[in-house]
């Protein structure tokens, strides 16, 4: 949900001690192959990205988030 519809922050113990507003979530089966991390891998990369945090915390909607997914390269 994004965060403009969903203000709560979270006391995440981050490095900056900022809450936290964007959280994801992979839920992976008891015999995962290593997709799943690549998946955390690429996950890892855009929520490094600022733009990308930015454009996922002002996302009027959950197709707006989609596409800000499917639009993500890695470099």
């Amino acid at each position: 949900m994004p965060s403009s519809a969903w203000p709560l922050r979270l006391n995440f113990d981050a490095p900056d001690g900022k809450p936290v507003n964007l959280v994801f979530a992979l839920l992976v089966p008891e015999v995962a192959t290593e997709q799943h991390l690549q998946l955390l891998s690429d996950l890892a990369q855009m929520f490094s990205e600022r733009a990308v945090r930015e454009k996922l915390a002002a996302a009027p909607d959950a197709a707006a988030i989609r596409a800000t997914f499917a639009a993500w390269q890695a470099d």
